[in-house]
């Protein structure tokens, strides 16, 4: 009998056990009263703006128009499939804990989340017109405090981050704006401030300039500058406003498997900051923002500085017989 009970016991001892281990592995349970924070599916949104605060203050406004996402603050550029699937996923993973954190409006400045002082603004409107806004600012622990427009409360959310809603139109699209790399170039024309300067591409797969005065050679280093800087350009935001003034351009003609020659232009306009409005001659293109040190290269090519004189040749080496 004294050895049952022992072995009841035992066994109870061990279920315990396996119930603390157990209760270790799973994650934190939901608080009770916690919800989903969208009031709608995400598959119903029509627009969603995202706002910053700060000295750095941005906002972007994405719209959903003919099955696929634009940037309606910056011209219906389009907007990439995978940022906006992220972006999607994201809103839809946030869910409020349990009971506010705060009711009163005096913890909003140090919450993030008071009207003219917060992480982020967010308003969503559905295909009804329906609209809902909130503001979230990133916990200590580095989840979300989260405010419904208009409320004093202030609860913990999960499930994104604040990294997830970025508030500038370049978050949400493909930088890359030019890529010439894949085609089969012939000849490239450049036009700026210091006046034109053509080069032609050998057989050899050489870029020369087509005047190199006599004595000179082709410089090799400052001429693969030039092109490296052409032929792959990355944006860095779409431009609200289009180029107006242009000050630089750049033509090129390229062949296809099928011997069709091809042309394809590039406008640089004015300065906005450091950076230059850019947009592609072809039908349908944006203009784009990209950081005028990238396009040093072209802005400041002369025809003098792709040529050099040609180096000397090394005197030929004379052995001496005697100390062979």
């Amino acid at each position: 009998m004294k050895n049952t009970i022992i072995q009841v016991l035992s066994g109870l001892a061990i279920v315990q056990v396996l119930l603390v281990v157990v209760t270790w592995q799973q994650p934190d349970a939901a608080p009770p009263g916690s919800h989903d924070l969208l009031e709608n599916d995400t598959a119903d949104l029509q627009q969603i703006t995202i706002a910053s605060s700060g000295e750095s203050a941005s906002e972007v406004v994405l719209s959903h128009e003919n099955d696929s996402w634009v940037l309606a603050s910056a011209g219906n550029y389009p907007v990439a499939p995978n940022k906006i699937a992220d972006l999607l996923e994201a809103l839809g993973e946030i869910t409020i804990q349990g009971e506010p954190i705060t009711t009163t409006a005096l913890s909003h400045d140090a919450l993030q989340v008071a009207s003219d002082d917060f992480g982020r603004q967010i308003s969503l409107l559905n295909n009804s017109g329906e609209e809902q806004v909130f503001l979230i600012g990133r916990s200590s622990t580095g989840g979300l405090n989260i405010r419904l427009n208009d409320e004093e409360n202030v609860f913990a959310g999960r499930g994104a981050s604040l990294h997830a809603f970025r508030a500038t139109a370049g978050d949400y699209v493909e930088r890359e704006y030019v890529n010439l790399e894949n085609l089969a170039l012939s000849s490239i024309l450049i036009t700026n401030e210091e006046g034109q300067i053509a080069l032609t591409q050998t057989e050899t797969e050489e870029w020369v300039p087509d005047v190199i005065t006599d004595g000179m050679v082709p410089n090799s280093e400052e001429i693969s500058s030039l092109i490296d800087a052409i032929t792959t350009i990355r944006m860095s935001q779409p431009s609200p406003i289009e180029l107006q003034n242009e000050t630089a351009s750049v033509v090129w003609m390229s062949s296809n498997a099928e011997g069709e020659i091809t042309q394809g232009a590039l406008q640089i306009g004015e300065t906005q900051d450091s950076y230059r409005r850019v947009r592609l001659q072809e039908e349908g293109a944006f203009t784009v923002l990209v950081s005028e040190t990238a396009l040093l290269p072209i802005l400041n090519a002369t025809a003098s500085q792709l040529s050099m004189e040609e180096p000397e040749p090394e005197p030929e080496t004379i052995l001496d017989p005697m100390e062979e």
